[in-house]
C-alpha cells in the first residue's frame, strides 16, 4: 500500500492551522497512543478518529476531506475492522494553549461539532462500520475533484469485505455508491471507475464477500504502516519513523486475519468428515440470507431504472445518466445470475414483478442506449428463462415490439435494433 493511514494522518497534521488546533493535537497524539492499545478495536478507533474529524472540517484549502477519505480507504484495506469493532473515540488531551477558546465557533474541529456519532449514547455501542458508512456517504455528492471516486472506493470496500453489512444496510451502501458513481468522471481509456459497481454485483451474486473469500495480496498482519512526517512540522512535535510505526502495528493484539486462517486450515483438515445437521442448517441460512440480499439489490436497481424522465430533460442530465447506469447494471446483473439464485423464489418474484416492468418501460424509449441495453437484457431472459417468463414473452413481442416496428414515429435505429433482436432470437432452434 503506497499511502498508509499514519502517513495520511501526518499529512493532515501538517495542514492544520490555528483554528484546527484540536485536530492537530489528535493527529500528533495518535502514533504515541498506539503503544498503549489493548486490542484491534482500540487501535482502529485511534486511527479512525482523526480521519473522522478531518472529514467534517470546512474545506477552505480543499485538502482535509480528500485526505480523510484516503485514510479511511487505507484503513478499510487493512482488513482489521470486524463486526465486533465498536466506535469509541479516544480521550485526547486538549491543547494547553487553546484550552480557553477551544470550543468557540471558530474552531470547527472541536468535538461534537458536525460529528453525528460523537454522543454519549453512541459511544462504544455503535458498530464502527456504521460510523464509517455514515461518514463516507455524506460526501457522495461533493464537488471537490476526486472525492466522489474516493467515496465510491470506500463504499466498495465496505460492500465486498464487510460481509456482516447485509439487508437494508447493504442496499443503503449500494445506493450511496450508485450516486457517487454518477458524480465520477469516466477515466479515459482505463474504465476503472465504471467497472467497480458491476464487479461488486458479480461478487455478491457469487457469494464472494469478506476479506478471506478471495485471495488477498497481503494479509492484515503483513501490511505495514509508514509514518513519514511532513517536513513542515516543527522539530518539537512527536515524530515516529517507519520502523517505529511498524513495530507499533505488529505489536497490536490483532488476531482477525490469523483466526480466519486457522478456520480455513481446520476446515481443510476436516474436509473428509461428514457435515452435521447444524452445519447444513447454517449453510442454508447463509444461502437464504445471500439470496435475500441479491433480491433486494435487484429490486433497487429495477426501481432506479423505472423512474420516469420527462422528454424535455436534456440528454446529459443527471436523470438520464441515472437511468442509463441503472439499466446497464440490470443487464450485468441478469447476465451474472448463477443457477442457484436463478432457481430461488426470490429471483422468480423479482423477474415477474420488477425486471419485466423495467424492460417494458425502457424498450419503448427512443434513447438508443436505453432501448439497446434493454433489448439485450430481454434477449438474455428469453434465452435463459423463457420457461419462467412463459406468456410474458408473447406480451413483449405482440404488445410492445411489433407495434414499435409498425409505428411511423419510430426511428430507423430503434427498428433496426428490434429486428436484430428477432433475428438472433429466431436463430436459436429451441425457441
Amino acid at each position: 500500500m503506497s499511502k498508509s493511514v499514519l502517513q495520511v494522518i501526518a499529512r493532515i497534521a501538517s495542514l492544520c492551522k490555528g483554528r484546527h488546533a484540536y485536530l492537530r493535537e489528535v493527529c500528533l497524539y495518535t502514533p504515541g497512543a498506539l503503544e498503549q492499545t489493548g486490542g484491534a478495536g482500540a487501535a482502529v478507533n485511534l486511527l479512525f478518529y482523526p480521519l473522522l474529524i478531518a472529514s467534517c472540517v470546512s474545506n477552505e484549502e480543499q485538502m482535509f476531506l480528500p485526505l480523510a477519505l484516503e485514510g479511511i480507504l487505507c484503513l478499510l484495506r487493512l482488513h482489521i475492522v470486524s463486526e465486533r469493532t465498536m466506535y469509541g473515540p479516544p480521550e485526547v488531551p486538549l491543547p494547553e494553549k487553546k484550552r480557553k477558546g477551544l470550543f468557540a465557533t471558530t474552531d470547527v474541529t472541536a468535538p461534537g461539532e458536525g460529528l453525528s456519532f460523537n454522543s454519549a449514547s453512541a459511544t462504544k455501542s455503535t458498530p464502527l462500520t456504521d460510523v464509517i458508512l455514515d461518514t463516507v456517504k455524506r460526501h457522495r455528492h461533493s464537488v471537490l475533484e476526486g472525492v466522489s471516486f474516493l467515496v465510491l472506493q470506500c463504499l466498495t470496500e465496505l460492500m465486498l469485505n464487510c460481509e456482516w453489512i447485509k439487508g437494508s444496510k447493504l442496499v443503503d451502501c449500494f445506493q450511496s455508491a450508485f450516486e457517487a458513481q454518477l458524480e465520477v468522471r469516466p477515466m479515459s481509456g482505463s474504465g476503472v471507475s465504471n467497472s467497480l459497481l458491476p464487479h461488486v454485483l458479480s461478487r455478491i451474486l457469487a457469494g464472494h464477500r469478506g476479506a478471506n473469500s478471495v485471495e488477498q495480496k497481503k494479509s492484515s498482519m503483513d501490511t505495514t504502516l509508514s509514518c513519514s512526517v511532513d517536513s513542515t512540522m516543527g522539530s518539537n512535535e512527536k515524530q515516529f519513523n517507519l520502523d517505529k510505526c511498524n513495530t507499533l502495528i505488529n505489536s497490536m493484539n490483532i488476531t482477525i486475519a490469523a483466526s480466519s486462517t486457522d478456520i480455513v486450515a481446520n476446515r481443510q483438515h476436516s474436509a473428509g468428515e461428514e457435515e452435521d445437521e447444524e452445519d447444513q442448517q447454517q449453510k442454508q441460512q447463509l444461502t437464504l440470507s445471500d439470496h435475500q440480499d441479491c433480491y433486494a439489490l435487484l429490486v433497487r436497481i429495477c426501481d432506479l431504472s423505472i423512474k420516469v424522465v420527462e422528454s424535455r430533460t436534456p440528454a446529459d442530465s443527471m436523470e438520464w445518466r441515472r437511468k442509463r447506469l441503472s439499466t446497464r447494471l440490470l443487464a450485468h446483473l441478469i447476465n451474472a445470475v448463477n443457477d442457484e439464485f436463478a432457481r430461488s423464489d426470490f429471483f422468480r418474484s423479482a423477474l415477474h414483478e420488477k425486471v419485466t416492468l423495467s424492460l417494458l418501460h425502457n424498450c419503448a424509449l427512443e434513447d438508443p442506449v436505453l432501448h439497446g441495453v434493454a433489448l439485450k437484457t430481454l434477449y438474455q431472459l428469453v434465452m435463459r428463462y423463457r420457461n419462467l417468463l412463459k406468456s410474458k414473452v408473447v406480451i413483449f413481442i405482440l404488445g410492445l415490439l411489433l407495434p414499435i416496428v409498425n409505428s411511423k414515429n419510430t426511428s430507423y435505429e430503434q427498428k433496426a435494433t428490434i429486428l436484430t433482436f428477432f433475428e438472433h432470437t429466431l436463430r436459436d432452434p429451441s425457441c
